[in-house]
């Protein structure tokens, strides 16, 4: 008597084998269920339903629910379940599938940044966040630390890290932290500026006249653009501020050249910490 089997069942079996639920699984199967783990595929706006969710200049937490995770699973293996056989069969390899999968999603980054893959499987519990601000778009080389104790330097395995849009990023990561830290590439210094209630501010510093050189105060300036629109500063303009701001608090020693414009203006990469983000 001859069984009928499906198209599903013909691509997990070798020829002429038995049961396919003892074949290795297809690798191209366990690469595309590793993407799902990481949520790759999945629409943004069932990551976020509603916009006022991720307002702009905000950060979200999550935990990801596994119940939530086994359902997306079993959604994409349900394409080619037509079946009984189909169904039963799936439900023979789904632990075997998912044990294997994981595995390959701790490396999917790794091998993105030509990295080895690891033999470290997946802890069993997968956080992150999705950010949206200006500094997304701003610093394409945003770094990202999550640390899994504050009193520890142990940091969690990023699995995926990702620009989901110009200001939006999303972060993946294996295991629970407690803690997060953003950081501008830290590649060089840089010239920067402040913006606080809607206005571009600088706040001086000192240049060793009455006070030790840097030392910075209460005291800025409004910051003068030639092109708003384009954020194109009058260099000019500013000088001429800071000038003024100086000789007001006693602080200009008659020289205002390149060295003091660099000691009003230079900035060194910037972070934010995130604590007790787990609680």
């Amino acid at each position: 008597m001859n069984t009928w089997v499906s198209r599903k069942e013909q691509l997990m079996m070798k020829p002429d084998s038995g049961n396919s639920a003892d074949q290795p699984i297809p690798d191209i199967i366990t690469k595309w269920i590793a993407r799902i783990h990481l949520l790759y595929g999945v629409p943004f706006e069932y990551l976020v339903p509603d916009s006022r969710m991720l307002p702009m200049e905000s950060i979200r937490f999550f935990h990801v629910d596994e119940n939530w995770m086994n359902n997306l699973i079993d959604g994409a293996l349900s394409i080619g379940r037509v079946t009984q056989n189909d169904l039963q069969h799936d439900e023979r390899v789904i632990d075997s599938l998912k044990r294997v999968s994981g595995k390959k999603a701790q490396n999917i980054r790794r091998q993105l940044l030509k990295k080895s893959d690891t033999n470290e499987g997946p802890t069993g519990v997968k956080t992150g966040f999705i950010l949206r601000s200006l500094i997304v778009e701003g610093w394409p080389g945003l770094e990202v630390n999550a640390y899994k104790s504050k009193q520890e330097s142990s940091l969690c395995t990023i699995l995926r890290m990702e620009r989901l849009a110009k200001d939006v990023m999303l972060c993946i990561f294996d295991g629970e932290f407690e803690e997060l830290e953003l950081r501008e590439p830290a590649e060089a210094m840089h010239f920067g500026v402040d913006f606080d209630d809607g206005k571009f501010l600088k706040k001086l510093r000192s240049l060793g006249v009455k006070s030790p050189l840097g030392t910075q105060w209460d005291v800025s300036v409004n910051i003068p653009f030639r092109d708003a629109d384009n954020r194109t500063l009058n260099v000019n303009k500013l000088v001429d501020a800071i000038k003024s701001k100086l000789k007001d608090a006693g602080e200009y020693g008659g020289n205002f050249y390149s060295p003091e414009f660099a000691v009003e203006m230079i900035e060194s990469a910037q972070k934010g910490v995130f604590d007790n983000v787990s609680k």
